[in-house]
């Protein structure tokens, strides 16, 4: 009887063992995932702003602004969701859709897609680190704080991609649609003030990818402007959330000392990324010249962030 009694509570412990490790294990796993990415912004040296397009409200737990800090010869690529103050009117952003920075400042811009009608707003960040550089190698993790919002200036139906530059001290602010399936977009572009956060009259210019037109295909899926007013763009092709995908990154043109956006004759290809659907690219800037990244939001798959050979 008592070896029966035994044996029966090592089998029981024994599942209970392998039942708590596989519960670890899982939670884990899900800590490693890296959400899907729609968005992303250099901090600067090894650290990136990446936003995330969930669409739930209320109670909804996934994160929509996180930090990143690239892999070293030393470490690992590490991820940390941000708490952010959301205003009280509107509450937790639905389909944050881009990131860029202000040039000079710790400040970022992020926008909803504007494709629905009481969330179409505009976030004017303020990055805050104890210590500068630091990123998620310190106790204390960096902050990020709204300072100022805004809803869209101009009607918009579904924006895929912002970005901010600046030219004789003037910041310039451009955005344009997804355009998914159709033959070409706009892009569009105006003056920016901070304080307060207000638009100037926007201009615009039409565009067709190189990546090609038709059914899955989004034309523009983000903006990045380099330490040259290069402008690039991401071009994907998606078939839903589980693909296939794939995405292509231009330099289509450059913005003049008058404001003006020239698009060239021949769009640069960049390179060609297949399989992942990029929804963000971003300029670090380096002393050795300007890299690229690219973030991805492959849906079902999460997301990645890697340079562009």
């Amino acid at each position: 009887m008592i070896n029966r009694s035994l044996k029966k509570m090592i089998v029981l412990t024994t599942i209970t063992i392998i039942f708590l490790l596989s519960l670890h294990t899982i939670s884990f796993s899900n800590n490693l995932q890296l959400p899907d990415i729609s968005g992303v912004a250099w901090v600067e040296g090894n650290c990136f702003i990446v936003i995330h397009d969930a669409k739930d409200s209320g109670s909804d737990p996934s994160p929509r602004i996180s930090l990143l800090q690239i892999p070293s010869e030393q470490d690992k690529l590490r991820w940390q969701a941000l708490p952010i103050n959301w205003p009280k009117s509107l509450g937790i952003s639905k389909d944050l859709e881009s990131i860029t920075a202000i040039p000079e400042t710790n400040l970022f811009l992020i926008a909803e897609s504007g494709d629905k009608k009481n969330y179409q707003r505009l976030f004017l960040l303020a990055y805050e680190e104890e210590v500068k550089g630091q990123c998620l190698n310190n106790t204390q993790i960096p902050q990020v704080k709204i300072i100022a919002e805004t809803t869209w200036p101009v009607k918009v139906e579904n924006v895929e991609a912002i970005a901010v530059t600046k030219i004789n001290n003037q910041y310039l602010f451009l955005y344009t649609e997804r355009a998914d399936s159709q033959a070409s977009t706009e892009i569009h572009w105006t003056t920016l003030t901070l304080d307060p956060l207000k638009f100037g009259e926007f201009r615009s210019i039409s565009f067709q990818s190189s990546f090609g037109s038709g059914k899955n295909i989004r034309q523009i899926s983000d903006l990045a402007i380099d330490s040259q007013q290069n402008l690039y763009i991401a071009s994907t092709y998606d078939l839903g959330n589980t693909g296939a995908f794939r995405s292509a990154i231009y330099r289509i043109g450059q913005i003049s000392d008058d404001n003006n956006l020239i698009l060239e004759p021949l769009p640069q290809k960049m390179g060609e990324i297949n399989g992942l659907k990029v929804e963000g690219i971003a300029i670090q800037k380096l002393p050795s010249g300007d890299q690229i990244f690219f973030a991805t939001d492959d849906e079902n798959y999460g997301g990645v962030l890697r340079p562009l050979l």
